[in-house]
């Protein structure tokens, strides 16, 4: 029946220090995904100062080209201000000749740097072969170096066994969006061929 004051709070504060020490790598330059990739592409990636103070003492930026199994290291030796960008190249180069998906990881190497999440970027990388023609694939033995992309992709490569999709034109296996089942909702995919160079081609024709 009384009411009192109730619950009180005084002299809160919340006390700290900045991080001033952190870099990372923020993106993948290059290569980009093209036809005729050689074993000597030039790999450059945005190396970001995300902490509160100037960088002057250098670190290893480094690059992988099979998940982190090896990496490329060399070193960054600029000065880069807080917040600041700078795109970094690589001047080992890498080789892309080989066709398949490369799993590509960068990582940042800095003494003492306080917030690690930020160091490393993974990256998916497709190398598409170029192919001469004529060219023929019923895609038995192999995907053929087809690469499924897009949004909310349902494709897949093998035996189809779906309801309406439950066999191949030729042999059992062929490219499918989902070999099981339905496509996925607010699907937008697409399957990207190997690389053909038709210039020397007359009335060249597609067939599926």
């Amino acid at each position: 029946s009384t009411e009192y004051g109730g619950w009180n709070i005084d002299n809160f504060a919340i006390t700290g220090d900045f991080i001033a020490a952190d870099v990372g790598v923020k993106a993948f330059v290059e290569p980009i995904s093209k036809c005729g990739l050689t074993n000597t592409e030039t790999v450059k990636v945005i190396v970001k100062n995300y902490g509160g103070a100037t960088v002057s003492t250098p670190f290893n930026v480094s690059y992988s080209l099979n998940g982190g199994a090896s990496f490329v290291n060399e070193s960054f030796t600029s000065s880069i201000a807080s917040e600041e960008e700078v795109e970094f190249t690589f001047t080992t180069k890498a080789d892309f000749s080989l066709p398949g998906l490369k799993s590509l990881v960068f990582k940042t190497g800095l003494t003492n740097d306080e917030d690690l999440s930020n160091n490393t970027l993974n990256a998916s990388f497709y190398v598409f072969p170029q192919v001469a023609f004529p060219y023929n694939t019923s895609f038995e033995s192999s995907a053929a170096y087809w690469n499924a992309s897009g949004h909310n992709s349902s494709w897949q490569w093998g035996v189809p066994k779906a309801t309406l999709i439950n066999k191949a034109s030729v042999g059992t296996k062929a490219w499918v969006t989902n070999l099981s089942a339905s496509y996925q909702n607010g699907e937008l995919s697409y399957l990207e061929s190997p690389c053909f160079d038709l210039s020397a081609a007359e009335y060249p024709v597609l067939a599926f």
